[in-house]
């Protein structure tokens, strides 16, 4: 019942910028391990990662159950690119951030790619099952505490329950 009164709700608001972003963005998905190898795939789950936070961030946060039934039209999709960005995104960005002295500039970084599992997770978890983050989790409670970002780093939409940005 609440799917339908979501999917009329989402009905009559097609014209909604967010929407059509979400829908554009979920498409291009489609292209992962097929048109997309390589580098060029590592840079479309980076930029489809950083789009989707921006999209949860800036109305989804508030609108998640919308998101969350215009994703189940594409759960077949989904549930590869949970592959790709769990084995390759997430691991990829652990790592990067483990070779960056903790004092210097990787609280910023570690916030972004915690921000960005969280937006995944909103979304897509009862899909695909969470993305793996219990590593950001630990390295963000280590170094919370010389944590030093300024307001400008901050997403302005940034919710309260994303501690990090707030340490």
């Amino acid at each position: 019942m609440e799917y339908l009164l979501v999917m009329e709700l989402i009905d009559k608001d097609q014209n909604s910028e967010y929407v059509q972003n979400f829908k554009l963005l979920l498409d291009t998905t489609k292209k992962w391990g097929n048109e997309l190898t390589g580098y060029d795939l590592e840079v479309a789950q980076a930029d489809f990662m950083d789009e989707l936070s921006v999209l949860y961030l800036d109305y989804f946060q508030n609108h998640i159950e919308e998101g969350k039934v215009i994703a189940f039209d594409y759960t077949e999709t989904l549930l590869s690119v949970y592959q790709y960005i769990n084995d390759e995104y997430v691991d990829d960005k652990y790592d990067r951030l483990l070779r960056v002295d903790p004092q210097v500039s990787s609280w910023l970084f570690a916030c972004i790619i915690k921000t960005n599992i969280e937006a995944f997770n909103s979304f897509f978890s009862h899909l695909t099952g969470r993305l793996k983050d219990q590593e950001f989790e630990n390295y963000l409670e280590t170094y919370k505490l010389g944590a030093d970002l300024t307001g400008g780093d901050i997403p302005e939409n940034a919710p309260e329950d994303h501690w990090w940005w707030y340490a």
